[in-house]
């Protein structure tokens, strides 16, 4: 199915866009970003392998932009189109077999079990690799599908860390970081390079890429790459220090910059992710489970931070709206990107998108 009509204009994308190029250079936007998230009628069943195939989820994400645009809200949402893909899109190329059983996007078999096995270990090539090379096309078919107005987004990016723990079996992976940290290091080696390469491969099929996946974090092109790094919540300072932090430093290099997003409670590791060049910013999804203002405060110096309210939001706030009004409050010490849940029953998306607008501008210098 080719979608021939856009729903925005090309000087509204532009408009929304700086505002997002000023928040991630740390200049000072006309406003603080935000997006708002409004339910469709529309579903989409991930019914393994099959939905790497269909149209299903692309049909799934035209809707959310139909129905976001029709609702005329002035938000910053922007009409991004991600491909089907998993946490494994490298990870496969390195052998590992998924399996579908849980419901849900697919876990993988591990190939590596014993540091010795890394000797016998080899840099996949992408280029030839079945699998990934279905994952370009399918990628650019994507693209071929949808207005030119539209932009579509890369797979989830993993961190070699993440990646590493789905290629080396996740509990020997974690011993040998205390009994082969040599082995260690050449294997994430091996494991960045071929991120790097596989980014820049998503790049060249694409005439206007985003430079993340399913974070939904609104980065422009040219000032970095995001990706997932889920280990920052799970290993000590120490640990991350030594095998989390000079790999993304390689990557941030490659790029440029790079920003961060993590599922869990990061905090224990600000040190550590303070130490990486251009570190632009951080997606922890839920404002609530985090110090904002010790995060802030302990970086010294204005990072993105791209959050939502989390479950907890209204009963501390009072409303999406008070939570909207705290957090402008404290913009000026941090760059805010902002991010709502589905709207609570009676609330009109247009009208509490209005009123956070008056507060957000209320607040602009």
């Amino acid at each position: 199915m080719r979608v021939t009509e856009s729903l925005i204009s090309e000087q509204r994308i532009e408009e929304i866009w700086t505002r997002y190029y000023d928040t991630w250079s740390c200049k000072e936007p006309d406003r603080v970003p935000f997006k708002l998230t409004i339910p469709v009628d529309a579903v989409y069943k991930r019914t393994f392998p099959a939905y790497y195939e269909n149209d299903d989820f692309m049909n799934y994400q035209l809707a959310t932009i139909r129905k976001h645009y029709q609702e005329e809200l002035m938000d910053d949402f922007l009409p991004i189109v991600y491909p089907p893909h998993d946490t494994g899109t490298v990870a496969r190329a390195f052998g590992c077999k998924p399996f579908y059983d849980r419901g849900e996007l697919p876990a993988f078999f591990p190939v590596i079990h014993k540091p010795e096995e890394i000797y016998k270990l080899k840099e996949p090539d992408l280029n030839s690799d079945e699998w990934f090379q279905a994952h370009l096309r399918r990628t650019k078919q994507i693209q071929e599908m949808l207005p030119s107005t539209y932009y579509v987004g890369l797979y989830d990016i993993q961190s070699p860390l993440d990646v590493g723990v789905l290629i080396w079996h996740y509990e020997d992976f974690l011993k040998a970081m205390y009994t082969n940290p040599k082995e260690i290091h050449l294997f994430l080696e091996i494991v960045t390079d071929t991120i790097i390469e596989s980014v820049k491969l998503n790049l060249e099929v694409l005439d206007k890429p985003i430079p993340f996946g399913p974070d939904d974090v609104d980065l422009p092109m040219r000032l970095g790459i995001h990706m997932s790094d889920d280990m920052m919540a799970v290993l000590s300072p120490k640990l991350y220090e030594e095998f989390g932090t000079p790999y993304l430093t390689e990557i941030s290099r490659e790029f440029g910059a790079i920003s961060l997003h993590s599922c869990g409670i990061f905090t224990h590791n600000i040190k550590n992710l303070a130490k990486i060049p251009n570190f632009r910013g951080i997606d922890y999804g839920q404002f609530v489970n985090i110090n904002t203002e010790a995060l802030i405060g302990f970086f010294g110096r204005s990072i993105v931070l791209h959050t939502g309210p989390g479950e907890k939001a209204n009963e501390l706030y009072g409303s999406t709206l008070n939570y909207f009004k705290y957090v402008s409050a404290l913009k000026k010490r941090g760059k805010f990107i902002l991010t709502a849940p589905i709207f609570p029953d009676g609330v009109k998306p247009k009208d509490l998108c209005d009123a956070i607008l008056k507060e957000l501008h209320s607040n602009s210098p």
